[in-house]
């Protein structure tokens, strides 16, 4: 019985420490509809063996510490090239 108990307490512990950021799942999120999208004969930029052959992006895993923050800075009158 001690047993049940001890795993009824443990369980939630490591069913919610696994929660992912909000920022990880947009970028699953993306990276999917990247993959969707070549893998759709109507959308595919691909073409012949390459489109045939394609199975997903080779994606490095995300890492958070190579996130980067900036800001924009827009110039004025800026000339086009």
């Amino acid at each position: 019985m001690k047993k049940y108990i001890f795993i009824f307490l443990l369980l939630p512990l490591l069913v919610f420490s696994q929660k992912i950021s909000k920022e990880e799942s947009d970028v699953k999120k993306f990276q999917k509809e990247l993959n969707e999208e070549y893998l759709n004969p109507k959308e595919t930029p691909l073409r012949g063996d390459n489109f045939t052959n394609f199975k997903a992006h080779p994606f490095f895993p995300i890492n958070s510490k190579y996130r980067v923050t900036a800001k924009f800075t827009k110039t004025e009158n800026a000339e086009t090239i």
